[in-house]
């Protein structure tokens, strides 16, 4: 029986999602973060974590139910494949071939598959952006019931991680300066009304769930301690502190203050924690962030962008992979709550550190991280589509502003960047297989015909 074309694209994005979830399946159980363990703690006890939004604990909780993971791995390999056979779709044209050696490629040289397989919000990060490019420069090519599903996949994503939110602030205030550079009309129409949606959903949730949660109506309520751990870090802050003690609580604590914001932020015995929880210190994490700013401007920006630089070209994959700490965050949680889960996770490669496929998973990504740049550049100066600029420089954008944003205000990690670099290549790969014959396949139809106008 010949399948209809929507059954074939249905049935194709399938198959991409099982292609990106391979490293799970490698692992033998979904590659987990010991973050994880505070969203599994958060949906599974009731109990949100004050560093976290709930959004993504929600996600994960609905999709399993108590049962098993593997639902959300799955559910994640489905949102991401389908955003690949859109993007293949309105950038060239998709088939079932294009969009499976669009994925593949991406699943063999990426960082894609690795947070795709993994039960942590940094894969909604590129959905985000997919979905802001989707709706901001394509949206005439997409179907009113694409627009919403889009719609909200942006407020998912950015009520799902304040990092999320303030790169989609970011795209939302320089969307209308690309569409104007590349000479398309100043507004998407057709998707302004998804952007704007999605963002005032992603704010709402926040607000309201933080009222519900900690009494306090705001989109993050102890937000202001990450950004003091790292200018405690690099400087700044303790010079304030030095200059402007006594009258804060970390004055007596200030000689134990080391250069290093994770341990600053996480060590059981940390300075910053000496005086009280997160409800006593973010009052005062805000006031002396205020006041080294004020002080010291110019150290302060320095340092932001030395971090956002080193961020930027930091891809490798593996620092979110470590054994460190599962026993205790995630472990724990499957023993009270999914015991059918406990053997499949303590047997899995990551529980045990035998990801050994590591080492060459990343010179692959760094050759292609190297390469993706150069390659989008020369694709699209012979291609000459305006849309496909447009998109180009949103992502480009969202890459520096993602440097920006978790570089300056949490410190450099790998897999801060790695978890939305793998969207250059992505492009490159679209306009390349793009190329490719179509018959004796058909291409799938554009959802609207004019070319033109967003």
């Amino acid at each position: 029986m010949h399948a209809t074309p929507s059954i074939r694209a249905k049935l194709t994005i399938l198959a991409g999602g099982g292609l990106l979830l391979w490293p799970a399946l490698y692992n033998g159980w979904p590659l987990v973060f010991s973050d994880t363990g505070a969203f599994l703690f958060a949906a599974l006890e009731y109990w949100p974590q004050w560093d976290k939004p709930i959004a993504y604990a929600l996600f994960l909780h609905a999709l399993s139910w108590r049962l098993t993971y593997w639902a959300a791995a799955f559910a994640q390999g489905l949102i991401v494949s389908h955003l690949v056979w859109l993007m293949l779709r309105v950038c060239t044209a998709a088939s079932p071939l294009r969009h499976l050696l669009l994925v593949a490629g991406l699943a063999l040289l990426t960082p894609a598959p690795w947070f795709t397989a993994q039960l942590m919000p940094d894969f909604l990060a590129p959905v985000l952006v997919l979905a802001v490019v989707l709706l901001g420069v394509f949206a005439d090519r997409l179907s009113r019931p694409e627009r919403a599903w889009l719609a909200f996949l942006v407020a998912l994503s950015a009520a799902s991680h304040l990092s999320h939110l303030g790169v989609l602030a970011g795209l939302l205030l320089v969307l209308l300066p690309v569409r104007l550079l590349c000479r398309l009309s100043a507004w998407p129409r057709r998707g302004g009304v998804g952007l704007l949606s999605g963002a005032t959903g992603a704010v709402a949730f926040l607000v309201i769930s933080n009222a519900l949660m900690w009494g306090a109506p705001v989109i993050s309520p102890y937000g202001s301690v990450f950004p003091l751990a790292r200018q405690l870090a690099n400087g700044p802050a303790k010079d304030f502190l030095r200059a402007n003690c006594p009258g804060f609580l970390l004055c007596s604590e200030l000689g134990r203050i080391g250069t290093d914001s994770d341990l600053i932020l996480w060590e059981q015995h940390s300075p910053l924690w000496a005086a009280g929880d997160e409800r006593v210190m973010a009052p005062e994490a805000a006031r002396i962030l205020a006041g080294t700013v004020r002080a010291y401007p110019r150290e302060v920006a320095l340092n932001a962008l030395a971090d956002a630089a080193r961020q930027l070209v930091m891809v490798r994959i593996g620092d979110s992979l470590v054994p460190d700490d599962l026993g205790r965050t995630v472990l724990n949680n499957l023993r009270k709550h999914v015991p059918r889960e406990v053997a499949p996770f303590t047997a899995a490669r990551q529980f045990n550190g035998r990801l050994a496929i590591l080492p060459v998973m990343n010179a692959l990504i760094i050759a292609t991280m190297a390469a993706a740049p150069v390659l989008l550049a020369l694709l699209l100066w012979r291609a000459a589509d305006r849309r496909l600029v447009a998109a180009s420089l949103l992502v480009l954008l969202a890459l520096a502003g993602n440097a920006v944003i978790c570089g300056a205000a949490s410190g450099p990690h790998h897999r801060y960047q790695a978890r939305i670099a793998w969207l250059l290549p992505l492009l490159a790969g679209s306009v390349l297989v793009g190329r490719l014959p179509e018959a004796p396949l058909r291409r799938a139809p554009l959802a609207a015909t004019s070319r033109d106008r967003a």
